[in-house]
């Protein structure tokens, strides 16, 4: 399981902190979360084509679904321990 680092400006760490305190959702779920979304979001694919290494390369779509929402709950993870 890929388990990377994040650091970010504290304008964010407040956010995903009042996002933490507000919700019910842990600290991974809300990453999860926003990663999982990502690539359905417009702002977030018009701002990976503006950083393609090479002019031909494209972005890739996402190999799931909105609908599998077991993939950033958690669910997945806990069925796999």
């Amino acid at each position: 399981m890929y388990r990377p680092t994040v650091r970010y400006d504290k304008k964010i760490e407040r956010y995903v902190m009042h996002l933490k305190f507000n919700t019910d959702l842990t600290y991974n779920q809300i990453f999860r979360a926003a990663i999982f979304t990502a690539p359905f979001n417009p702002y977030f694919l018009k701002l990976m084509e503006g950083h393609k290494k090479h002019e031909n390369v494209i972005i890739p779509k996402s190999p799931w679904y909105m609908s599998e929402t077991e993939l950033w709950k958690g669910d997945y993870f806990e069925r796999m321990k």
